[in-house]
């Protein structure tokens, strides 16, 4: 059996092209999709799904750390899902950013109400519940650690350690919403209403919506036609004709390659940033200001003046009265001056959090 990994944020730690890849390399043989990741992009959850469900070898999903949002729904994609029993499993609505007038967020939430619908199905065609039962669930956001997942019907199988030791429930549910948190933060800064809308587009829309599913589409049947659970069939001459805007999006390649370049470039964006942390570890002031510039979009070249005069001012010390050292950074901000204390409060952090960066953790 092959072990492939889904492992950081989907479209951002890991591509479908991975996914791709790897599943070729499989040849067929029987695989194992290994999951911990608190989600990620539509467009790249879409794909990955796909990419598993219509692998033709033996296949199964578990879940190693977290699966949250994209990545529960990933899961879904084997048919036998394992999950271990320290593990959290998330279910809630699809989220994604927007920046427009009434139009456009109005279309932005048309669409992410039909992603919900359509996620709301693997959701109810595995746990046996219905659909306005998992949609009422994702309404709330809801977590399962362990067995609770079993129990709620979206796992198979539930792997115990051989020591029966588990982490506690508590401790596993904060640090799963903490990976969660930060996901949101990273797909926030590069998801638009642009990009839900080339994601919209791989999935032609219905004419009428199925009860309790608003707005699932699925993908064309070999006849060139659309088949829409319940709703009438609809030709692609018709899809191309009643949905022109986004047949013009599902055709062009160019805007899902430029989509892909914008989250090269943020990448490396934050990696030349937390670069300068690397370099200076331990320097409070480095890290605050890193911290800031990531969180407010800035690129290594708006900040490196600061930075500059930051390993500068940390180099200038009198060796018959070096400076405390707070060995313990707190909430109260030890170890850090006011002027960094403002840079971590505009960049919405904790004096501990940039601390702990400033160190490598």
């Amino acid at each position: 059996m092959k072990v492939i990994p889904i492992s950081g944020v989907i479209g951002w730690d890991v591509s479908a092209k991975d996914i791709r890849s790897a599943l070729e390399a499989a040849a067929g043989d029987e695989v194992e999709v290994q999951i911990s990741s608190p989600g990620g992009f539509v467009y790249d959850m879409l794909e990955i799904y796909n990419l598993i469900r219509n692998y033709q070898g033996k296949k199964s999903t578990r879940l190693m750390g977290i699966a949250a949002s994209a990545a529960s729904y990933v899961a879904m994609a084997a048919g036998f899902v394992r999950q271990e029993d320290n593990a959290v499993f998330m279910i809630h609505n699809a989220q994604g950013g927007a920046l427009g007038d009434q139009n456009t967020m109005r279309k932005a939430a048309e669409i992410l109400d039909g992603f919900s619908g359509l996620i709301a199905r693997a959701y109810a065609e595995k746990s046996g519940k219905s659909i306005e039962a998992v949609r009422t669930l994702m309404d709330s956001d809801a977590w399962y650690f362990g067995i609770e997942a079993l129990d709620a019907g979206f796992v198979d199988e539930v792997v115990t350690s051989s020591t029966g030791a588990g982490t506690d429930r508590a401790a596993a549910l904060a640090m799963a919403r903490a990976q969660y948190e930060r996901c949101k933060k990273i797909i926030g800064d590069v998801e638009t209403a642009e990009s839900l809308q080339q994601a919209a587009a791989l999935l032609p829309i219905t004419k009428e919506k199925p009860a309790g599913v608003a707005g699932v589409q699925t993908a064309a049947k070999a006849d060139g036609t659309l088949k829409t659970g319940g709703a009438k069939t609809m030709t692609l001459e018709e899809f191309k004709r009643d949905n022109p805007a986004l047949y013009a999006e599902a055709t062009a390649d160019a805007r899902q390659a430029g989509k892909v370049e914008g989250v090269t470039e943020e990448r490396a964006r934050v990696s030349a940033l937390e670069k300068w942390i690397a370099a200076d570890a331990g320097n409070a002031k480095v890290a605050a200001i890193v911290a800031e510039a990531k969180a407010t979009g800035k690129s290594e070249a708006d900040v490196a003046p600061q930075l500059q005069v930051a390993v500068r001012d940390a180099k200038v010390v009198d060796p018959d009265n070096p400076p405390a050292v707070a060995t313990t950074p707190a909430a109260s901000g030890a170890g850090f001056d006011s002027e960094a204390l403002a840079i971590i409060e505009k960049a919405g952090l904790t004096p501990d959090e940039v601390a702990k960066k400033g160190k490598g953790k």
